[in-house]
């Protein structure tokens, strides 16, 4: 089983006038191809996706947002952070009963 990967989403150019310019994101791919997108913004949110590519797709806007990831994979303590912040939001009630967060480590591959 391989680590998840991390990324950072570095917007050029604002095209909705919301997000602003520069570090706006941090996401997380996991092996399955699932990701995870945390917005850096006032209102922060957090949203997972099937796949990079369809994440890539509604935020990418057409290059003006880059998607850069880190050369080394998570580290324990990265893992660590993902976790609580799945299980922040697994509490939240639009989420209430329709996701599980396992502790990392428990599925092995």
């Amino acid at each position: 089983m391989s680590l998840p990967r991390v990324f950072q989403a570095i917007r050029n150019q604002d095209v909705t006038g919301i997000s602003g310019a520069g570090h706006i994101a941090d996401g997380v791919v996991f092996e399955d191809g699932t990701t995870v997108l945390r917005w850096r913004t006032e209102h922060t949110s957090t949203a997972v996706y099937n796949s990079f590519e369809d994440m890539e797709l509604i935020h990418g806007h057409n290059g003006a947002t880059r998607f850069v990831f880190p050369d080394e994979p998570l580290n324990r303590a990265q893992v660590n952070q993902m976790y609580q912040a799945l299980l922040t939001m697994a509490e939240h009630p639009a989420w209430s009963g329709k996701i599980v967060v396992l502790p990392p480590g428990t599925i092995h591959g």
